[in-house]
């Protein structure tokens, strides 16, 4: 499992997430189910954050993947913007 931590927008203050897109983020994992979306099996809730409980992805992040080649050819690039 992977555990992601969100912290709660608290009164009128401008850090955190508000509990609106916390909700949207979690009904929408909730319904989905695709081989390459992250599967959300619990949601645990304080009074600072929601704790949202994944699927564990190993592997790295593209990101990190693609800053540390070379070069990026057409078809391995043409193939990650499928799965995106």
């Amino acid at each position: 499992y992977a555990a992601k931590f969100i912290r709660k927008r608290r009164g009128g203050g401008r850090k955190g997430a508000r509990m609106e897109d916390i909700h949207k983020e979690v009904n929408i994992l909730h319904h989905l189910s695709h081989s390459n979306i992250i599967s959300l099996y619990d949601v645990y809730e304080t009074n600072l954050e929601v704790i949202l409980f994944l699927e564990l992805v190993t592997g790295g992040e593209l990101f990190d993947y693609i800053s540390e080649k070379d070069h990026l050819g057409e078809e391995e690039a043409s193939s990650f913007i499928a799965q995106i």
